[in-house]
């Protein structure tokens, strides 16, 4: 990995947060609040490509693992900003 690539942490992250902006709430809701990406979440949403991209890491396993945490994280995010943008109209 090169220095100004991304970690699968931050790959997971950006996803998780571009994805949360287009997911049914309830599903959002269910990962944020869950901590966890239901099995048809993370089989609907990592392509072929990504799924490929993690496993040129030395340690494939962990890289998926740290993408998954990431991707949560990332939705967690977007109902953060999307609470504080909430309350901040209000």
């Amino acid at each position: 990995m090169s220095e100004d690539e991304f970690t699968p942490r931050e790959l997971g992250l950006l996803a998780g947060v571009d994805w949360a902006a287009l997911a049914r709430r309830e599903l959002v809701t269910q990962v944020a609040e869950g901590g966890l990406c239901p099995q048809e979440v993370m089989q609907a949403h990592v392509s072929a490509g990504m799924r490929d991209r993690l496993a040129e890491y030395d340690d494939a396993e962990a890289a998926e693992d740290a993408y998954w945490k990431g991707f949560v994280h990332g939705v967690r995010a977007f109902v953060v900003q999307n609470l504080a943008r909430a309350a901040k109209n209000n």
